[in-house]
């Protein structure tokens, strides 16, 4: 098929009918429709500048949410069902044999991860930006939003399905002998509840909510704070998905039934005869899940609000996102339903089934002092950053920098980036002064704090950089936070851009400094070239 041949028949799909209802006389009414090169290997994905589709065809597919193609990223290799989208709009896809690439808004490779195994399930997005990459072999990786392995670890008995995460960016998993682990975004392990007998194949469904684990193996749903069992009980088939909402549970089976639970795991009602075979998705006060009539709203009472087909398109995994329900299908066409009067609030998506795809975690940054107290190495060179002495703080940043150098941030020694956000704000948010005078407010200790936090920073670092630029008076740590800024490359919120433009123009009267200026222009090109999306025109 011919580029222009193939366009049109997209644009004979595509049907925006926005005003129509969703349900309409057992009819689903598409708000537009999507061809894709191939069928979907994975649940779309959805975030607040487009949806993403992964074929067969071996391309990732990015449409807007009025349906308009936006753009395509041919992948090296066999597609695996794993698509994930990140808070700033980077997309993570893998092939099956472990190469995981991050795209841009444009389309364009920012950096690939190589692992050695075929992912578990699609990539887990943290808040911070950290990615995990779960392998069926037990290997789990922790990669920054930037490309680079924060730490590893392997389970020998395997990783069965999606990792999940909680409000405070600890992750938790399960390992094939279904055993579940918790490790903090540090990559320390938290807890471990070791597992009673699991059958063979049985995949690990899980929700999280703040710090509560909902999850089970076979016909068992547990609840699980801190490692220990709060209540545990039978299910009536195989869980297949675990939905989250203020009043209590939701969850479906691999029988075709679904059934709610309060928090203390009483049955409140279960519907029987659905022959639903999708996981659940939550929009608004409704929970959306497939069947043989196609799909199907459902309010908490169990009580079903609305169904209906698509012509004859058999859809696939529903899955929500910016007022829209994307659905794929088995005929290569993904469908867009407008749900946007459906979404109330309290309710929230915070679960799934084995192929969840999405962003996780709500507290960007969590650092647990409590885990190092013992180590001497983070007190020593707490101590240091926090003293009076300029030369002991510029010994203990260098000290850092040399053994990021040398050993990378692994494992157990992440505090050494939490060390590195301390020095960025000794002597400015915490200014010391002395006798009315600026002689030990520590520039050269921020400015080498900036530099190293760009090259090994997180969401949380753009944050405190752009926090700290906003109290910044020396021009060569001004310009060492605009630079890091532009390493860590994502305008997460349009708050790098934003904050570099009301240093160097606004904070300036309009005269700015040929340092800042040069750094600005620099660090916004780097900025955009990250994203995909052009400077917001601040006039550099």
């Amino acid at each position: 098929m011919s580029p222009k041949s193939s366009i049109f028949y997209q644009s004979v799909l595509l049907m925006l009918l926005a005003a129509a209802p969703l349900f309409s006389d057992n009819e689903l009414v598409p708000l537009w429709k999507y061809a894709a090169g191939g069928v979907l290997v994975s649940p779309p994905a959805v975030s607040g500048s487009g949806v993403y589709l992964y074929s067969e065809d071996r391309q990732i597919h990015a449409v807007s949410t009025k349906g308009e193609p936006l753009w395509k990223f041919r992948m090296p290799g066999r597609p695996s069902d794993t698509l994930s989208v990140g808070h700033d709009g980077t997309v993570y896809a893998c092939t099956l044999d472990g190469r995981m690439f991050a795209v841009n808004q444009a389309g364009r490779a920012l950096w690939r991860f190589e692992a050695d195994g075929e992912p578990a399930g699609a990539p887990a997005v943290s808040a911070d930006g950290t990615v995990y990459l779960a392998l069926k072999t037990g290997e789990l990786s922790a990669v920054s939003h930037t490309g680079f392995t924060r730490w590893k670890i392997n389970s020998e008995n395997g990783i069965s399905g999606v990792p999940v995460i909680d409000s405070g960016n600890a992750v938790y998993f399960a390992d094939d002998a279904g055993s579940v682990y918790c490790y903090s975004p540090w990559g320390t392990e938290k807890w471990v509840l070791e597992s009673e007998q699991k059958t063979a194949g049985a995949e690990w469904i899980a929700a999280i909510d703040q710090h509560i684990l909902y999850s089970g193996f076979d016909r068992r749903l547990q609840a699980v704070e801190k490692g220990e069992i709060i209540w545990s009980r039978a299910m009536p088939a195989d869980l297949t998905g675990i939905v989250i909402f203020p009043d209590g549970l939701f969850c479906s089976f691999s029988d075709g039934t679904c059934s709610a639970y309060d928090r203390e795991g009483n049955e409140l009602w279960t519907a029987e005869g659905g022959g639903y075979y999708s996981y659940p998705v939550a929009g608004g006060k409704r929970i959306f899940m497939l069947n043989r009539s196609g799909l199907v709203s459902i309010d908490f009472s169990g009580k079903i609000e609305g169904s209906g087909r698509v012509d004859a398109i058999r859809l696939t995994q529903p899955v929500m996102g910016g007022g829209l329900l994307v659905c794929g299908s088995e005929q290569w066409v993904a469908c867009a339903f407008n749900v946007s009067d459906e979404i109330g609030a309290g309710w929230s998506q915070k679960g799934g089934g084995p192929a969840h795809s999405g962003t996780s975690g709500s507290k960007r940054w969590y650092f647990d002092e409590a885990e190092y107290l013992r180590n001497m190495d983070y007190l020593y060179l707490k101590q240091y950053i926090t003293s009076g002495s300029t030369d002991e703080k510029l010994d203990a940043v260098e000290e850092i920098g040399n053994r990021i150098a040398a050993e990378g941030i692994d494992r157990g020694e992440q505090y050494l980036l939490h060390l590195l956000h301390m020095a960025l704000t000794e002597g400015n948010i915490r200014r010391i002064i002395s006798e009315g005078s600026r002689s030990n407010d520590y520039p050269a200790i921020r400015r080498e704090a900036a530099r190293l936090i760009g090259l090994y920073g997180n969401f949380e670092s753009i944050e405190l950089l752009t926090a700290v630029l906003a109290e910044e008076e020396h021009y060569d740590v001004s310009a060492a936070i605009i630079a890091a800024l532009g390493e860590l490359g994502a305008d997460y919120n349009s708050l790098p851009q934003i904050a570099i433009y009301n240093k160097v123009i606004k904070d300036n009267n309009g005269s700015a400094y040929g340092g800042l200026a040069l750094a600005a222009i620099g660090a916004v090109a780097k900025i955009s070239e990250y994203t995909g999306v052009p400077g917001s025109g601040y006039g550099y």
